[in-house]
């Protein structure tokens, strides 16, 4: 069977009666939502009623653990850029790590190094040391030379006097 529906009103009363409805279904909308915002308004009210003071206790505890803590908070500042500046001046001498390592671990048993100085600025080396014979020593200074990365080494004639326990020093000059 067809339903059948029988409308005996006019067209200007069936758009007003429909225009009645939309606003009705509007306005129970708006109700709607505003029951819902009162609804969450009163929540907030309550969420901030019970913590309130809790709050205002966390930011009196945090200004107070800053104050007593500032001391030790301007060290690790003090710290951290020292530690920068360390990190800043090892980037100058990362080149020359490998080559001292390769000086250390090249010395033979009969030469003794006291020290190491390297310059940065002027790409030299100097070792000071003691050797037991003019032999080793002249030994060495020529293995010096050997590596790739030194242009030349200074070893004055006036140290190989002696014959034996010869104090030297050795200056490196560093290829560029």
């Amino acid at each position: 069977m067809m339903p059948i529906h029988l409308n005996f009103l006019l067209d200007e009363d069936r758009r007003k009666v429909k225009s009645a409805a939309v606003l009705s279904w509007v306005c129970n909308v708006l109700r709607c939502l505003l029951i819902v915002l009162i609804i969450f308004n009163g929540f907030l009210g309550l969420v901030f009623f019970l913590f309130h003071d809790q709050v205002e206790i966390l930011d009196q505890l945090s200004s107070d653990s800053s104050q007593r803590y500032a001391f030790y908070d301007e060290q690790i500042q003090k710290i951290n850029g020292q530690t920068g500046q360390l990190n800043l001046a090892g980037e100058k001498y990362r080149i020359l790590t490998a080559r001292f390592w390769s000086i250390i671990n090249s010395v033979p048993q009969d030469i003794k190094i006291s020290n190491i100085i390297l310059d940065i600025n002027d790409t030299t080396m100097n070792i000071p040391g003691v050797a037991q014979t003019r032999d080793a020593l002249i030994a060495y200074d020529k293995y010096l030379l050997t590596l790739p990365w030194v242009e030349k080494t200074s070893l004055p004639k006036s140290q190989l006097l002696q014959k034996e326990n010869v104090p030297f020093q050795i200056q490196i000059t560093i290829k560029k």
